[in-house]
């Protein structure tokens, strides 16, 4: 078991913040996030409210999902040597020269 499957194996018996929430969806399946609609419409709320929500913690959907995947993309390059095809492909980014600029806009944000 590698340390980030440790990591969310600790993090999955606490209790959910809204946050939280939003990141495990996104979690659960990385490969089709769902898009701000679906995931209104699975927490039973408006695309407008989570927007708002989202914005009072100081964030935004394109936020959450892009945080997800420089950790998960920094997970398996770094820590897993995995090369940026196979992170593209994991991460269903069209082809690795938009993983690699995605990237750099990360690190540029971060």
């Amino acid at each position: 078991m590698s340390l980030f499957q440790f990591s969310q194996q600790q993090v999955s018996h606490l209790p959910v913040s809204f946050l939280g929430f939003i990141q495990q969806r996104l979690q659960r399946d990385l490969q089709r996030l769902p898009s701000l609609e679906t995931l209104a419409d699975e927490m039973n709320i408006s695309p407008a409210t989570l927007k708002r929500k989202l914005k009072s913690h100081g964030t935004s959907y394109q936020k959450q999902v892009d945080q997800l995947r420089s950790l998960v993309s920094y997970h398996y390059t770094q820590k897993l040597g995995y090369s940026t095809e196979q992170v593209a492909e994991l991460l269903n980014f069209y082809d690795t020269s938009n993983l690699r600029r995605a990237m750099k806009r990360w690190i540029l944000a971060g």
